[in-house]
């Protein structure tokens, strides 16, 4: 049997504290329900659990491990898990910080999710990111560019690790190239770090030494020779 709770926050006692803690809230529900949506065949235990106690904070009668595991099943279309892997799921998150479990008199055990966990969950969405290959290239090179101020360096850093996970290729130090459409999924992760300002894109028919890129993404030319080609045929280099 399921319990309703309001959702707590710890530690917001200044007006500005609370407003930032309110904007992380709502980021971590859209990220929780993203993710959640997605159904990402890679998601373990932990981070369903935590994804699922943000969108329903709740409060357990009796055995807690067991409801959860109910709870989980609609969540849960590619992969099943074991009441152990839930109970282990909570522990983590309990000893890690991000949520407060209390056990109360009758039996009940009340789950709260902190700021950290709240924190903690707004980096789920991300693991919703992928760049999908198109079936069929249509030789065009998506170019992303970008300018983060220095003060925002360790956003740039986040942003360019992910990047390259994504599976871009880098040409320069901020620039770099996909040979399908990437913008919308660039953009949202831009914004997850908040230096959407900085980011632009460009489409290009044709790049310099491209032969080294085509090489990386395991394509073919399909048109015209490369930049490199043509300049050199005007006697450029």
């Amino acid at each position: 049997m399921l319990y309703c709770t309001c959702l707590n926050f710890y530690h917001m006692r200044k007006n500005k504290t609370y407003t930032t803690a309110f904007e992380i809230g709502k980021q971590a529900i859209r990220s929780a329900k993203r993710f959640l949506d997605s159904d990402t065949p890679a998601a373990n235990a932990t981070q369903v659990v935590l994804a699922l106690i943000v969108l329903s904070p709740i409060v357990f009668v009796g055995a807690m491990a067991p409801n959860v595991f109910q709870a989980l099943r609609p969540y849960t279309k590619k992969r099943s898990y074991s009441v152990r892997e839930v109970g282990r799921a909570l522990d983590t998150l309990d000893r890690s910080k991000y949520l407060d479990i209390k056990r109360l008199k009758g039996g009940k055990v009340e789950i709260h999710i902190t700021r950290k966990g709240m924190s903690q969950a707004r980096k789920l969405s991300l693991e919703t990111v992928k760049l999908s290959p198109s079936p069929e290239w249509n030789g065009k090179w998506h170019l992303l560019f970008y300018d983060v101020p220095v003060e925002h360096n360790s956003a740039r850093l986040a942003f360019r690790n992910m990047v390259e996970k994504l599976g871009m290729y880098s040409i320069q130090k901020s620039l770099w190239v996909y040979p399908y459409s990437c913008e919308a999924e660039i953009l949202f992760v831009a914004d997850f770090f908040d230096i959407a300002r900085c980011v632009n894109f460009a489409v290009a028919d044709s790049l310099f030494d491209e032969d080294r890129i085509l090489k990386f993404f395991k394509l073919t030319p399909i048109r015209v020779p490369s930049l490199k080609s043509q300049i050199s045929s005007y006697g450029g280099i």
